[in-house]
């Protein structure tokens, strides 16, 4: 659906994965319309997934995962996430101070 939009607009990238997505993403407004809507529904499906998926790729991705390495580079770059992504580490963050507090009444 999107062959002509990624040759066009996103030809560097692989013809798959997130980096295409991130691209295809970026020039959304120009997309045709079939591809337009096929992006926005896979954007949508892995957003469900994970809603820091996209944001992992553009300020994480040379962190190893593990030990909570991924999710300090997204608290430390707090300012930069996506509103979505920003909400799942707020909250998150939220929980955690929650479970502190809870320890020490106990």
């Amino acid at each position: 659906i999107c062959l002509k939009d990624i040759r066009e607009k996103c030809s560097d990238f692989e013809f798959k994965g997130k980096k295409l997505l991130l691209c295809l993403m970026s020039k959304k407004e120009t997309l045709e319309d079939k591809c337009k809507k096929n992006i926005t529904k896979k954007v949508d499906t892995a957003l469900k997934r994970n809603p820091c998926v996209f944001d992992i790729e553009k300020n994480c991705r040379e962190v190893k995962r593990g030990e909570y390495r991924v999710f300090n580079c997204l608290k430390a770059r707090r300012q930069k996430l996506s509103t979505v992504c920003g909400n799942a580490i707020d909250k998150k963050v939220n929980m955690i101070e929650k479970g502190k507090k809870n320890k020490v009444k106990k």
